[in-house]
């Protein structure tokens, strides 16, 4: 640091930051991560939002003028076992996270579900 930087570093005593976004700016719902940490020890966190998804078509037949809405035939997107139940987690953004922020991240998330009286379940 030149003698300069040094001097004008002691003479601020506030710092102001200024929050910007760009215009297309758009809020994104997820209901869940997934990810954990690199050898680098940064947190690698995908966030996904969680849905059953629907069928590629379904068939109903018509018998008599009459739609038989309890017999519609499903062709799933993806093929299924008779007993399995398949939910999509579609990835909405992934964060990588320098491990000296990861601490201070978690406490602000943290003390603002603090400052909301939500319980959560655990």
């Amino acid at each position: 640091m030149s003698e300069e930087e040094d001097k004008e570093k002691q003479k601020t005593d506030k710092i102001t930051f200024v929050y910007s976004r760009p215009e297309d700016l758009i809020p994104i719902y997820v209901n869940g991560v997934y990810g954990g940490m690199t050898p680098k020890g940064e947190l690698v966190c995908n966030f996904f939002i969680e849905y059953r998804d629907v069928p590629l078509e379904e068939k109903m037949r018509v018998v008599e003028g009459i739609p038989q809405v309890d017999k519609i035939q499903k062709m799933e997107r993806r093929k299924q076992e008779p007993n399995e139940m398949v939910w999509i987690r579609d990835i909405r953004v992934c964060l990588i996270i320098p491990p000296q922020e990861i601490s201070n991240m978690a406490n602000w998330m943290l003390e603002h579900l603090k400052k909301s009286k939500i319980i959560v379940e655990r």
